[in-house]
């Protein structure tokens, strides 16, 4: 459990390039993108918009997150689509995913995350800032909104 919302209000304003590749940190900040995404617009928005990330880096980090629920119904609609999703540019991930949705049978059911997988992927999510608190905390003013969390 956290002491305090500063640690978390930092760790919602880092981006995945914030950390080292392959680094619980930068996992967690890729789980974040991904449930945020997922939550607003469904897996469809979080993998057209999520062009920077190659799809197994994401499965990957929600796996290492300990979210098996999540990382399965992004694995359902990766092999649904026929293809990882490499990283590639804003207008080659726009047309792959015109292309590749449409395959999906129910689209409008696989680009959903159910209830348990975001809840599962939200503990997950809590339990990592929690365990790495204090660097967090060291991030920012602990603000919601700090116009950089990496200043101070």
């Amino acid at each position: 459990m956290l002491r305090s919302d500063r640690a978390w209000n930092n760790f919602v304003n880092c981006q995945p390039t914030d950390h080292e590749w392959g680094s619980p940190r930068r996992a967690a900040a890729v789980a974040l993108w991904f449930v945020s995404d997922a939550m607003s617009g469904g897996l469809n928005r979080f993998l057209t918009y999520s062009h920077d990330l190659h799809s197994d880096e994401v499965l990957a980090a929600l796996g290492a997150l300990g979210a098996p629920k999540a990382q399965q119904a992004l694995q359902f609609v990766i092999d649904r689509m026929g293809c990882a999703l490499p990283v590639m540019s804003e207008r080659e991930r726009w047309d792959i995913m015109l292309e590749r949705w449409p395959e999906l049978d129910g689209p409008d059911e696989a680009d959903c995350l159910t209830e348990d997988a975001v809840e599962e992927l939200m503990a997950a999510l809590e339990r990592h800032v929690a365990g790495d608190e204090e660097y967090y905390a060291g991030l920012g003013d602990g603000s919601p909104w700090p116009p950089d969390h990496r200043a101070g």
